[in-house]
Parts: C-alpha cells; structure tokens; sequence
C-alpha cells in the first residue's frame, strides 16, 4: 500500500491472501453457544493469553498458527459470530471494506464454515478518508472470487472485501471467527468484555463508519 505524494491517495492492490486449511474441531463448534460479540482483548503487549473458557479449545489453534515474535508486542483481540443468515442478507454488514483501514500495525485473520467471504481483486486508487474510501471501493470492484470455508485467512490493510449474502432460500447456520492483532488498546463501546481481563473496558463512542480505525 502506498500514498501518492499531495493528493492523499492509496494505490492498492488487493488480491488473494494468505491462507492455510484449517478444520477446526466440529463437536466444539456445534457446542458453542449462539453468540455475536467483537474485539473481546483476550492478551496484552507482552503479556500471555488470556482466553475465556468457553472459547478456549476453538481458539487454541487459531492462535498456535498466527503467534509469532511480532505479536509478542501487541494486543490481541478476538470476535466471534455464530448466527443463522437468513436468505437474501449478509452474515455482517454489507459493503467493501479494508479491516483496520490507516490502522497502523493491524493484522486480522479470520476464519468461517459457511458463507465465505468475498475478495476485491485489482488495483484500487482510494482516498485516505474513511468515508470516501469505502465508496471508491465499491465503484472501482470489478472482479471478485469467494474465500473457502475451514480455511484461515491473513487480511493485511490491502485486502478489499465484504461479507457474502445468502443467495438460498433457507437460513444458514454459519460460525464466523477474527483475530485480530494490533498496537492500539481497543475500547469503543460495544466491544466485548473479558473476564479474564476485567480492567479493559469500553470507554469510546464507536465511530458510524464499518472502516474506520477507531474501534
């Protein structure tokens, strides 16, 4: 990703990212109860994890994979979804978007069973505004491809992409999960509270926009 002198723009080419298959342990995703909840701190720059029981074997591997000296120093942070999709709406909210858009340091891999997620694939002249962006995005898309199920994926801040609508005519049960690494302390409200971590808590209004860095 790179910034044109004067003008504000980011040139950025989105393409496929890194993945790497990853069968997740089906009897605890069936177990796991119905849940919506984001950006959960589950560890703290140079610090251990500290992840909630219930979550805990369906993390563990997630985060033997995505570990590594880089992380070391930074927050890491976990959402997940499980919710049936109803037909003809989106697992999320919908739109073209960059996870962490200007927002540093941030990394975030995200894995789902069902209703993958779409990928932008080209080259993408965008404004460095969080608003203006995600407009620009939507009218520069011109191919896509679908993500694959079990399979964990690596969204660095030049990935374009968007949550996949249930074209069927029956609901969908479909577990979504994110993790997400970062140097900045998210606390907008909203964000979900770790047990684990009582002392992190929600002390910012959540800007409107699903691409801004302020979360």
């Amino acid at each position: 990703m790179t910034a044109g002198k004067g003008n504000k723009m980011l040139n950025i080419l989105s393409g496929i990212p890194e993945s790497v298959e990853l069968n997740l342990n089906t009897t605890l995703i069936d177990n796991l109860e119905y849940c919506n909840f984001v950006y959960m701190c589950i560890k703290e720059p140079n610090s251990f994890y500290r992840v909630p029981d219930n979550i805990f074997g369906i993390l563990e591997p997630i985060l033997n994979i995505v570990s590594n000296e880089q992380t070391i120093n930074q927050y890491c942070y976990v959402t997940i979804k499980k919710m049936f999709v109803q037909p003809n709406t989106f697992g999320n909210r919908e739109g073209w978007h960059i996870d962490g858009f200007l927002g540093g340091d941030q990394i975030n891999f995200i894995w789902s069973n069902s209703l993958p997620t779409e990928v932008a694939l080209g080259v993408f002249n965008l404004s460095e505004d969080h608003h203006k962006s995600l407009l620009e995005m939507n009218e520069q898309v011109k191919e896509n491809i679908f993500l694959q199920t079990n399979t964990l994926y690596k969204l660095d801040q030049t990935c374009i992409h968007r949550p996949s609508i249930n074209t069927s005519n029956q609901s969908v049960l479909r577990t979504f999960i994110k993790v997400t690494f970062s140097s900045e302390l998210f606390n907008g409200f909203g964000n979900a509270w770790n047990y684990k971590l009582p002392h992190i808590k929600p002390t910012k209004n959540r800007a409107e926009s699903r691409n801004h860095g302020i979360i």
